[in-house]
């Protein structure tokens, strides 16, 4: 069976003891812990300075499990705290931690926070604009999260990156997904750009991305 608060809570601050180890793995298990009892063990907030100091460091290897243990453990008021290291992370030269950043910051947005996430689209734009294919890809999705209610934000925002070079499979794919939306939300749009931009998507080189277009249009078109 599951533990219970109580037991969930010994549990906790037993893990927390392994803090002071230099043995990356059980380092990194120790994060894996936080993450998932946060929910079921009390008093996790303890763990917040320590955590924040990981995700500032030098140590690149603790950084990203610790900005996503500090997200699953934080709330409003906590979040404040940390916003300037949250932007700073999202921007990271190093993929695992903006990436980490990224997704802890969708994450946090769902569970209420967006309001505060929302000031973080600069650096969510300017992480849009990385080399690195999973960086791009979280940055839209994040940046779509964001947006999804305005409707004319969404639209700017699937308009400009069709006309920019998406270099992540899997951004394309998301982003083939996010115009279908657009257009059937906008069926008395006269903008004929996004259908053009899934005309091409059609005639892709890359097999599997046509294919995905194809699956994508005909779902959404049926």
């Amino acid at each position: 069976g599951s533990f219970t608060t109580t037991e969930a809570t010994e549990v906790f601050f037993a893990v927390t003891k392994l803090w002071q180890s230099n043995d990356i793995t059980l380092r990194r298990l120790v994060y894996s812990a936080v993450r998932s009892m946060a929910g079921i063990s009390q008093d996790v907030i303890i763990v917040t300075s320590s955590l924040t100091k990981d995700m500032t460091g030098k140590e690149d290897l603790y950084r990203a499990p610790a900005i996503r243990a500090l997200c699953a453990i934080t709330d409003n008021t906590m979040l404040q705290a940390i916003e300037r290291y949250m932007k700073q992370a999202i921007v990271d030269k190093n993929p695992s931690v903006a990436s980490a950043a990224l997704v802890s910051s969708l994450h946090i947005s769902q569970k209420g926070s967006n309001e505060i996430v929302k000031r973080w689209v600069n650096e969510t734009q300017e992480a849009l604009s990385s080399d690195n294919a999973m960086i791009q890809y979280h940055a839209l999705g994040l940046l779509y999260h964001i947006r999804k209610h305005d409707r004319l934000a969404v639209t700017k925002l699937v308009t400009k990156q069709t006309k920019s070079a998406m270099r992540s499979p899997f951004g394309y794919c998301l982003l083939i997904r996010i115009a279908c939306k657009v257009l059937v939300n906008e069926e008395r749009s006269t903008d004929s750009s996004l259908y053009d931009y899934l005309e091409t998507c059609l005639r892709h080189k890359s097999e599997v991305r046509m294919l995905l277009a194809y699956a994508y249009v005909c779902h959404t078109f049926q």
